[in-house]
């Protein structure tokens, strides 16, 4: 059995997170998840602007 005291639940934010973005204009929606580090945020910005750029 694993047994780990003292380890709050919110930190599972670390261990990842699930990102949704909808474009209100195509109707189209990106969702992805993974850890949440600066090359994930780079990757999910890329794919927003993708997103936004399809929607006109």
């Amino acid at each position: 059995m694993d047994q780990r005291p003292n380890i709050p639940k919110p930190k599972m934010k670390e261990e990842g997170c699930r990102i949704r973005i909808k474009n209100t204009k195509s109707g189209k929606e990106i969702s992805f998840s993974g850890k949440c580090g600066k090359n994930e945020l780079n990757l999910a910005s890329g794919n927003i602007n993708d997103a936004l750029e399809g929607g006109d």
